[in-house]
């Protein structure tokens, strides 16, 4: 799937914006300030669960691109509760993405610290801190995206999918700027398009893992 085409945001779409904070002094956090082991933005695919929920997260970093994350705890059978793309970079190997005080995911935010082998941190929803710890994966896990598919109402699609090195999955997707709705499972070892449904019939649609290029 890394010959697809790359489609990162669709129009219609909120845009959620990374800030980017500087170390601190204080490791007491759960991951929020740098340790000393951080490094630098590298390339890597990272792949995690959010402590106190059902959440995937999933983190790509390709320097000197900048950084892709998904958070969700959608379901085939269970629509999400959250569902978040965010778009940053990391400096001084501290990672902090948060969303613009508008738009969807406006109450996420994202604080942490990118290591060789894992990113660990905090996921503050609505203010209230859920540690993660995201480990370094290679695809098939990782994190899988689909935009740009439009409906035949002229909605634009937007979907995204967190797979673990187990194979369990979580997803989500919207048509325009509609609600979160439960994804379809996918296979990330085949070729096969996914099945989404649509108001006017079931669409066909492919999807793309950034990130891995660097496996290439």
């Amino acid at each position: 799937m890394g010959g697809r085409s790359r489609m990162w945001w669709v129009a219609g779409m909120a845009a959620l914006v990374l800030f980017v904070a500087g170390c601190g002094d204080d490791d007491s956090s759960g991951g929020d300030s740098a340790a000393s082991d951080a490094v630098e933005q590298s390339a890597g695919i990272f792949v995690g669960t959010v402590e106190g929920t059902d959440a995937y997260i999933a983190v790509v970093t390709e320097d000197p691109e900048p950084v892709t994350a998904f958070l969700t705890d959608g379901t085939p059978d269970r629509a999400p509760t959250v569902a978040v793309f965010l778009l940053g970079r990391v400096v001084d190997g501290t990672l902090d993405v948060s969303a613009p005080e508008a738009g969807p995911g406006s109450d996420v935010e994202v604080l942490g610290t990118v290591h060789a082998e894992e990113v660990t941190g905090n996921v503050y929803i609505a203010d209230e801190p859920h540690p993660f710890t995201a480990d370094a994966v290679e695809p098939p896990a990782g994190l899988y995206e689909q935009a740009g598919t439009q409906a035949e109402d002229g909605r634009a699609l937007s979907a995204g999918w967190v797979v673990a090195p187990d194979g369990t999955q979580r997803g989500a997707l919207q048509w325009g700027l509609g609600e979160w709705r439960p994804a379809p499972m996918i296979d990330p070892t085949g070729t096969d398009d996914v099945v989404v449904a649509s108001e006017a019939g079931d669409i066909s649609v492919d999807y793309d893992q950034p990130g891995d290029e660097i496996f290439d």
